[in-house]
Protein backbone atom coordinates (compact mmCIF):
# COMPACT_ATOMS: atom_id res chain seq x y z
CA UNK A 1 0.00 0.00 0.00
CA UNK A 2 1.27 3.46 -0.90
CA UNK A 3 2.47 5.58 2.00
CA UNK A 4 0.58 8.86 2.45
CA UNK A 5 2.07 12.03 1.02
CA UNK A 6 4.36 13.68 3.62
CA UNK A 7 2.89 16.82 5.15
CA UNK A 8 5.54 18.96 3.45
CA UNK A 9 4.23 17.76 0.09
CA UNK A 10 0.61 18.47 0.99
CA UNK A 11 1.54 21.97 2.16
CA UNK A 12 3.55 22.55 -1.03
CA UNK A 13 0.60 21.61 -3.22
CA UNK A 14 -1.83 23.74 -1.21
CA UNK A 15 0.51 26.71 -1.47
CA UNK A 16 1.14 26.54 -5.20
CA UNK A 17 -2.14 25.14 -6.47
CA UNK A 18 -4.03 27.83 -4.57
CA UNK A 19 -7.67 27.98 -3.52
CA UNK A 20 -9.27 29.01 -6.79
CA UNK A 21 -12.64 30.66 -7.41
CA UNK A 22 -13.21 31.39 -3.74
CA UNK A 23 -16.63 32.86 -2.91
CA UNK A 24 -17.31 35.51 -0.24
CA UNK A 25 -18.09 32.70 2.23
CA UNK A 26 -14.72 31.04 1.55
CA UNK A 27 -16.06 28.12 -0.48
CA UNK A 28 -14.58 27.38 -3.91
CA UNK A 29 -16.46 26.80 -7.16
CA UNK A 30 -15.36 24.53 -10.04
CA UNK A 31 -13.31 26.16 -12.80
CA UNK A 32 -11.48 25.24 -15.99
CA UNK A 33 -7.74 24.78 -15.54
CA UNK A 34 -5.34 25.92 -18.33
CA UNK A 35 -5.70 22.44 -19.87
CA UNK A 36 -9.49 23.03 -20.03
CA UNK A 37 -10.23 20.34 -17.42
CA UNK A 38 -12.97 21.03 -14.84
CA UNK A 39 -11.15 21.47 -11.52
CA UNK A 40 -12.01 22.48 -7.98
CA UNK A 41 -10.28 23.59 -4.79
CA UNK A 42 -6.57 22.74 -4.66
CA UNK A 43 -6.45 21.38 -8.20
CA UNK A 44 -8.70 18.33 -7.73
CA UNK A 45 -10.35 16.91 -10.83
CA UNK A 46 -12.17 14.00 -9.14
CA UNK A 47 -14.58 13.66 -6.23
CA UNK A 48 -13.99 11.18 -3.42
CA UNK A 49 -16.32 8.66 -5.12
CA UNK A 50 -14.21 8.74 -8.27
CA UNK A 51 -16.56 10.79 -10.44
CA UNK A 52 -15.10 13.68 -12.43
CA UNK A 53 -15.61 17.25 -11.33
CA UNK A 54 -18.10 19.19 -13.49
CA UNK A 55 -18.46 22.94 -13.84
CA UNK A 56 -22.04 22.65 -12.64
CA UNK A 57 -21.05 21.04 -9.31
CA UNK A 58 -21.60 22.85 -6.02
CA UNK A 59 -18.93 24.91 -4.28
CA UNK A 60 -16.91 23.23 -1.51
CA UNK A 61 -15.33 24.21 1.80
CA UNK A 62 -11.58 24.15 2.38
CA UNK A 63 -11.97 21.05 4.55
CA UNK A 64 -13.55 19.18 1.66
CA UNK A 65 -10.90 20.63 -0.64
CA UNK A 66 -8.13 19.17 1.55
CA UNK A 67 -9.82 15.78 1.57
CA UNK A 68 -9.98 15.82 -2.23
CA UNK A 69 -6.32 16.87 -2.43
CA UNK A 70 -5.18 14.09 -0.10
CA UNK A 71 -7.21 11.53 -2.02
CA UNK A 72 -5.85 12.63 -5.38
CA UNK A 73 -2.26 12.84 -4.12
CA UNK A 74 -2.35 9.12 -3.31
CA UNK A 75 -2.22 8.23 -7.01
CA UNK A 76 0.62 10.68 -7.63
CA UNK A 77 2.55 9.32 -4.65
CA UNK A 78 2.13 5.81 -6.06
CA UNK A 79 3.42 7.04 -9.42
CA UNK A 80 6.51 8.51 -7.78
CA UNK A 81 7.15 5.39 -5.72
CA UNK A 82 6.98 3.16 -8.81
CA UNK A 83 9.84 4.90 -10.59
CA UNK A 84 12.17 5.87 -7.73
CA UNK A 85 14.37 2.85 -7.08
CA UNK A 86 16.68 4.20 -4.36
CA UNK A 87 16.16 5.22 -0.77
CA UNK A 88 15.01 8.84 -0.42
CA UNK A 89 13.94 10.88 2.60
CA UNK A 90 10.34 12.05 3.21
CA UNK A 91 11.27 15.60 2.16
CA UNK A 92 12.74 14.37 -1.14
CA UNK A 93 9.62 12.28 -1.76
CA UNK A 94 7.35 15.22 -0.89
CA UNK A 95 9.09 17.46 -3.45
CA UNK A 96 8.79 14.78 -6.13
CA UNK A 97 5.08 14.28 -5.43
CA UNK A 98 4.47 18.02 -5.70
CA UNK A 99 6.23 18.08 -9.07
CA UNK A 100 4.33 15.02 -10.31
CA UNK A 101 1.03 16.58 -9.20
CA UNK A 102 1.83 19.58 -11.38
CA UNK A 103 3.26 17.91 -14.50
CA UNK A 104 1.63 14.45 -14.33
CA UNK A 105 3.04 11.06 -13.38
CA UNK A 106 3.79 10.17 -17.01
CA UNK A 107 6.03 13.19 -17.52
CA UNK A 108 7.61 12.66 -14.12
CA UNK A 109 8.45 9.02 -14.91
CA UNK A 110 10.26 10.05 -18.11
CA UNK A 111 12.03 13.01 -16.54
CA UNK A 112 15.73 13.65 -16.22
CA UNK A 113 15.08 14.15 -12.52
CA UNK A 114 14.10 10.52 -12.00
CA UNK A 115 17.24 9.35 -13.80
CA UNK A 116 19.42 11.58 -11.62
CA UNK A 117 17.70 10.46 -8.41
CA UNK A 118 18.16 6.79 -9.25
CA UNK A 119 21.83 7.51 -9.96
CA UNK A 120 22.08 9.41 -6.62
CA UNK A 121 23.41 12.50 -8.40
CA UNK A 122 21.80 14.77 -5.85
CA UNK A 123 23.65 17.98 -6.71
CA UNK A 124 22.24 17.96 -10.24
CA UNK A 125 18.62 17.53 -9.15
CA UNK A 126 17.72 21.22 -8.49
CA UNK A 127 18.43 22.11 -12.12
CA UNK A 128 16.31 19.16 -13.24
CA UNK A 129 13.36 20.47 -11.22
CA UNK A 130 13.69 23.86 -12.91
CA UNK A 131 13.36 22.38 -16.39
CA UNK A 132 9.59 22.48 -15.81
CA UNK A 133 9.11 26.23 -15.78
CA UNK A 134 7.59 26.85 -19.21
CA UNK A 135 3.91 27.36 -19.94
CA UNK A 136 2.44 28.56 -23.21
CA UNK A 137 5.90 28.66 -24.77
CA UNK A 138 7.43 31.03 -22.23
CA UNK A 139 8.97 30.95 -18.78
CA UNK A 140 6.35 31.57 -16.11
CA UNK A 141 7.58 33.22 -12.94
CA UNK A 142 5.03 31.29 -10.89
CA UNK A 143 6.24 27.94 -12.21
CA UNK A 144 9.87 28.90 -11.70
CA UNK A 145 9.13 29.93 -8.11
CA UNK A 146 7.36 26.62 -7.48
CA UNK A 147 10.25 24.63 -8.95
CA UNK A 148 12.70 26.59 -6.80
CA UNK A 149 10.59 25.83 -3.72
CA UNK A 150 10.40 22.12 -4.59
CA UNK A 151 14.13 21.92 -5.29
CA UNK A 152 14.92 23.54 -1.92
CA UNK A 153 12.68 21.03 -0.12
CA UNK A 154 14.35 18.20 -2.03
CA UNK A 155 17.84 19.32 -1.03
CA UNK A 156 16.79 19.66 2.62
CA UNK A 157 15.78 16.03 2.30
CA UNK A 158 19.17 15.15 0.84
CA UNK A 159 20.80 16.68 3.94
CA UNK A 160 18.50 14.61 6.17
CA UNK A 161 19.37 11.47 4.23
CA UNK A 162 23.08 12.19 4.71
CA UNK A 163 22.56 12.56 8.47
CA UNK A 164 20.90 9.15 8.65
CA UNK A 165 23.60 7.51 6.54
CA UNK A 166 26.51 9.07 8.46
CA UNK A 167 28.39 6.49 10.57
CA UNK A 168 28.00 6.92 14.29
CA UNK A 169 31.14 7.19 16.45
CA UNK A 170 32.19 3.86 17.85
CA UNK A 171 31.51 3.29 21.53
CA UNK A 172 34.73 2.26 23.36
CA UNK A 173 34.54 -1.33 24.49
CA UNK A 174 35.32 -1.95 28.14
CA UNK A 175 37.92 -4.64 28.73
CA UNK A 176 36.83 -7.60 30.80
CA UNK A 177 38.82 -7.98 34.04
CA UNK A 178 41.75 -10.31 33.68
CA UNK A 179 41.08 -13.73 35.12
CA UNK A 180 43.24 -14.84 38.01
CA UNK A 181 45.50 -17.72 37.18
CA UNK A 182 44.70 -20.32 39.81
CA UNK A 183 47.26 -22.82 38.61
CA UNK A 184 46.77 -26.48 37.62
CA UNK A 185 43.79 -28.46 38.88
CA UNK A 186 45.76 -30.57 41.31
CA UNK A 187 47.12 -27.44 43.01
CA UNK A 188 43.56 -26.23 43.50
CA UNK A 189 42.62 -29.58 45.09
CA UNK A 190 45.57 -29.48 47.50
CA UNK A 191 44.77 -25.89 48.41
CA UNK A 192 41.19 -26.90 49.12
CA UNK A 193 42.35 -29.68 51.48
CA UNK A 194 44.69 -27.34 53.32
CA UNK A 195 41.93 -24.76 53.65
CA UNK A 196 39.70 -27.43 55.16
CA UNK A 197 42.30 -28.49 57.66
CA UNK A 198 43.08 -24.96 58.65
CA UNK A 199 39.44 -24.16 59.20
CA UNK A 200 38.66 -27.32 61.35
CA UNK A 201 38.22 -26.79 65.09
CA UNK A 202 40.89 -28.38 67.31
CA UNK A 203 39.66 -31.47 69.26
CA UNK A 204 39.96 -31.32 73.04
CA UNK A 205 42.90 -33.28 74.52
CA UNK A 206 41.95 -36.53 76.35
CA UNK A 207 41.69 -36.28 80.18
Amino acid sequence: MTEPTPQEGVAMCEKWEGWHKAQPDGRAKPYLCPAKVPTIGFGATYWLDGTKVKLTDDAITKEVGRQLLLRQLMSYAAGVDRVIKVLISPQMRAACISLAYNIGTGAFAKSTLVRLINAKRWSECPAAFKRYKIGGGRILTGLLARRTDEAALFMRGVAKLAEVAAPRPAVPQQKAPASVDEGPWWAQVVQGILNGIGGRSAEPAPA
